[in-house]
């Protein structure tokens, strides 16, 4: 199951630069010239077949006059606050045998404050709230 989620999100990122790239009008030769890549390697990206290395990226974000999260990432990943981003990284860097114990913490805490939220404002909550 792991290497699907490699492959959705290689297609993501390629299926981000081919429309950041007929957006602007290149080719993908046009492409590869201006960030200094094969054009097969640029069609390989956007096949998903591998992802660009983030020299590459960055170029290309600057070529597409974008940020690199609109490369690299879907748009439902773009619309997290930034705050909630910077928690999804601590979270990314614990150790593995360690996240099963942060999720359950975090969902148990999260459904107390939605919990609690709902009590407050004298409305029933409308998620799911184990008692």
């Amino acid at each position: 199951m792991h290497q699907t989620g490699a492959v959705e999100i290689q297609m993501s990122i390629g299926e981000n630069i081919r429309i950041k790239r007929e957006d602007i009008g290149l080719s993908q030769k046009a492409l590869a010239e201006a960030i200094g890549s094969g054009e097969n390697t640029v069609a390989g990206w956007e096949k998903g077949k591998n992802a660009p290395p983030g020299d590459k990226v960055v170029s290309m974000a600057k070529l597409f006059g974008c940020a690199t999260d609109e490369i690299l990432l879907d748009e439902s990943e773009r619309d997290v606050a930034p705050e909630m981003r910077a928690l999804l990284r601590r979270f990314s860097d614990l150790p593995d045998n360690i996240k099963p114990l942060a999720r359950s913490v975090m969902t148990s805490l999260l459904a107390t404050i939605e919990n609690e939220a709902g009590r407050n404002s004298g409305e029933k909550p409308s998620w799911p709230v184990s008692e």
